[in-house]
């Protein structure tokens, strides 16, 4: 359940047609001085809209240089790929073109907002205030899960919020054992068996990252505030944690096998509690009705 390096970046960048879009939105705030990076044809990709890439997908100073040869390799062929589309009359599937300029439009927007939660001093302020997401510390947990899709009307994840808000007022009240609690209405599959635990992890990788910022602020022996994921509602038991040696340390994500740093783990944490507050500001504010649940 790890996040990806660049995610944004080929969100942003996924298909020609509606990167056409985004290179119109881009040149809205040319440099005064400005020149070409790469020619294609009769076109040419500019330095301030490789940069301007960068910035929007939220790229760090440290990581600007690695990430500009791979934004120019992925704007170059995209190019090249626009201008034999328009050189050879290729058709265009509208409805999907339209739906793609919904999705850039959307990535664009909250990409602004997660830019700005996510500058190099609140990165530097993140690491110094959480130094156990990033010294190698391990936290072992268990957890019980009330499924709840966003597709749920309100009513219903209502309804799910509020069944784990009272199997986690018994467990509090001492009512009810939280392993007990698991196995009569924990909706994991994965963990239920095993009383809703799993094995010992680190920060960045093997869990969803809002899950596991919650397992690494709840102090061992106590249960988490409830938590929303893409799956739905979580109250997060710590059994066990690890200390790490207090030094922030660059590590390996366990899903892509790439060597992460402080700053990206900080990075992609930041971004991962913008992007759930956001959606989660969005399902209070607007009501979803499912007319297919239940049918």
């Amino acid at each position: 359940m790890g996040m990806r390096p660049y995610r944004q970046i080929v969100l942003v960048l996924a298909t020609a047609a509606t990167l056409s879009l985004f290179v119109s939105l881009c040149q809205a705030e040319e440099p005064v001085a400005d020149t070409p990076a790469v020619t294609v044809g009769n076109k040419s990709i500019m330095n301030s809209e490789v940069q301007d890439t960068m910035d929007r997908a939220n790229v760090p100073a440290f990581r600007r240089s690695e990430a500009e040869s791979q934004i120019l390799q992925i704007l170059t062929k995209r190019l090249l790929l626009e201008q034999y589309m328009e050189g050879h009359k290729l058709p265009i599937d509208e409805k999907k073109f339209e739906r793609g300029v919904a999705d850039l439009r959307i990535q664009l927007a909250i990409g602004k907002v997660v830019q700005d939660a996510a500058t190099e001093e609140k990165i530097k302020a993140y690491i110094a205030e959480h130094p156990q997401f990033f010294d190698g510390t391990q936290v072992k947990v268990r957890h019980i899960l009330i499924l709840s899709p966003v597709s749920d009307s309100n009513a219903d994840q209502l309804a799910a919020y509020n069944k784990l808000s009272d199997i986690a007022k018994k467990i509090s009240d001492g009512e009810l054992a939280f392993a007990d609690a698991v196995k009569a209405y924990s909706d994991d599959p994965g963990s239920k068996e095993r009383g809703g635990e799993y094995p010992a992890f680190g920060f960045l990788g093997q869990m969803d990252t809002v899950f596991t910022i919650a397992s690494f602020t709840t102090p061992k022996g106590k249960v988490s505030p409830i938590i929303r994921t893409g799956y739905g509602w979580h109250i997060i038991e710590v059994l066990d944690i690890t200390p790490g040696d207090g030094k922030p340390k660059s590590f390996t994500n366990s899903q892509t096998k790439k060597t992460v740093s402080p700053e990206q783990a900080a990075s992609y944490a930041i971004r991962a509690q913008v992007e759930n507050q956001i959606l989660q500001d969005a399902i209070r504010e607007y009501q979803v009705v499912n007319h297919l649940k239940g049918k």
